[in-house]
């Protein structure tokens, strides 16, 4: 396993939020997260998330404020692997 390919699920992780709480571009957000460039943020996001980050924008910005909330809460989890009980 190399360095990219631990540090890719957790950069994925931590752009899953921005598309659904602000109205930043998915350059911006690929820049925030650290990738090298957008093509690589659009096949790793495909990958871990199963859709692009535009089609996960728009199937977000549907749900139920109480829907919302518990996906970020769950978001937040997942994006804090150093501290103990995480993985």
């Amino acid at each position: 396993m190399t360095i990219l390919d631990y540090l890719t699920p957790y950069r994925v992780a931590h752009a899953q939020r921005p598309p659904i709480t602000t109205h930043l571009s998915v350059l911006e957000i690929v820049l925030a997260c650290g990738f090298a460039s957008s093509s690589r943020f659009y096949a790793a996001f495909k990958k871990i998330c199963g859709r692009s980050p535009r089609a996960y924008r728009q199937e977000h910005d549907a749900l139920p404020e109480g829907q919302l909330v518990a996906l970020l809460n769950s978001l937040d989890e997942r994006r804090r692997p150093g501290e103990p009980g995480r993985s």
